[in-house]
């Protein structure tokens, strides 16, 4: 099952479904979730599911938010795996392909992402970003930095619904971050080094508008793992924060570049070379 979760976009909505319907892999469905949108959304979804069958379209009764329209899908879904897709970005062809022989060849992980390229408004790319690749080397670092690209993830199923799926009293911040310390206590995580996905930047998006208030939430569900889910911090996770804290003040373009600057400089080492 891929997961799309729209809510007027109806400028990149046909792209990014064309990146999944050309899609090497064929046996899918699409759940396009139009969270109340005001434009042509949810109109264009149900064209693309009247020309093909593995498009379905769900309409929420009134604004749901990304949290509570994500656990809409996944009470939807009917594949074994769900791939996350945002609605403005472009997967490449082999990315389901890839996604789905590496957790059918390692069913001791529940998340499966790769790295992606961060592109300007176009699709135009401006920065790859890497993730480390296997359990160890993401678990050494998951209370420095979102350990995924949350559009680019493919998760089990069964293992989201365990975890609870995502906190609806997390709205826009770190809905995803926290949803991945609760998968983690089910089983391992796994990154590919294959790019699988192009995301789209835009000097009005939300997490450029708002990554302040994103960073804050991030931190706080660092802070709510330890309470709530047991994780261990080292002392150097909460020196990290403490720095992360210091950067709010910065202003919103310079935070977002420098980090994605310094996500695409960050070195894979202490991983595994085995990609499955």
């Amino acid at each position: 099952t891929v997961l799309m979760r729209a809510r007027s976009v109806a400028r990149t909505l046909p792209v990014a479904i064309d990146s999944i319907l050309a899609q090497t892999f064929k046996d899918f469905e699409l759940l396009v979730i139009d969270d109340a949108s005001t434009d042509a959304t949810p109109d264009i979804a149900r064209a693309y599911a009247q020309r093909d069958a593995r498009v379905r379209l769900i309409r929420g009764e009134s604004h749901l938010g990304v949290s509570r329209a994500a656990n809409l899908g996944l009470r939807e879904a009917r594949g074994k795996y769900v791939a996350i897709m945002d609605a403005d970005d472009w997967s490449m062809p082999e990315r389901l392909a890839r996604q789905v022989a590496y957790l059918d060849a390692h069913r001791e992980v529940v998340i499966c992402g790769g790295a992606i390229e961060v592109c300007d408004g176009d699709l135009r790319s401006v920065l790859p970003r890497r993730y480390h690749l296997d359990d160890e080397a993401i678990r050494a670092r998951l209370f420095r930095y979102s350990p995924f690209a949350h559009p680019a993830v493919m998760f089990r199923a069964e293992a989201a619904r365990r975890a609870g799926g995502y906190r609806g009293d997390l709205e826009r911040g770190a809905e995803d971050y926290d949803f991945y310390f609760r998968l983690g206590r089910i089983g391992k995580f796994a990154n590919l080094s294959e790019t699988l996905l192009r995301l789209r930047t835009s000097p009005d998006s939300f997490s450029r508008r708002h990554s302040r208030a994103i960073e804050l939430a991030t931190i706080g569900a660092r802070w709510r793992a330890v309470r709530e889910y047991g994780y261990r911090p080292r002392l150097l996770d909460g020196a990290y924060s403490l720095g992360q804290f210091a950067t709010v003040l910065m202003p919103p373009s310079w935070r977002f570049w420098a980090f994605a600057w310094l996500r695409s400089r960050t070195a894979i080492r202490g991983t595994s070379d085995a990609q499955g």
